[in-house]
């Protein structure tokens, strides 16, 4: 972990200007939500790989974040066996 940020804008701001290998981004952020962030970071930086982590389950919203550049789509309530394959 490099950084942790509360609100979407920040997490763009800190993935473009630390350059993680991985940016884990939730849907629900303040400001820009976790799919702006992704489509703002994978635009400028598309070698920084953008993972959803979320509560939503529901076609449209893996839709949008998969649109936007996401790589991943992970739901918070996936088991540790999810995780590994």
């Amino acid at each position: 972990v490099v950084a942790e940020a509360d609100h979407g804008d920040a997490a763009v701001e800190k993935a473009l200007n630390l350059g993680p290998d991985i940016a884990l981004l939730d849907i629900s952020l303040p400001g820009a939500d976790g799919i702006e962030a992704a489509r703002r970071i994978t635009r400028a930086r598309p070698d920084i790989r953008c993972v959803m982590l979320t509560m939503y389950d529901d076609a449209a919203n893996v839709d949008r974040a998969l649109r936007a550049g996401a790589r991943g789509y992970i739901l918070k309530d996936a088991g540790i066996g999810t995780l590994q394959d």
